[in-house]
């Protein structure tokens, strides 16, 4: 279990050799998802 606090960026996926799955759950109403900047393939492929 990992816990991101508020306002704080993060990061976390899959590289091209292993895989990542995500379940978030948030006791908040109105949650909301911030996305930062997409990774370029190279970025990715690193």
């Amino acid at each position: 279990v990992i816990k991101c606090a508020p306002n704080i960026a993060h990061w976390h996926g899959a590289s091209r050799d292993s895989s990542f799955t995500q379940l978030a759950v948030t006791g908040r109403e109105k949650g909301e998802t911030k996305w930062l900047e997409l990774v370029t393939d190279k970025e990715y492929l690193q």
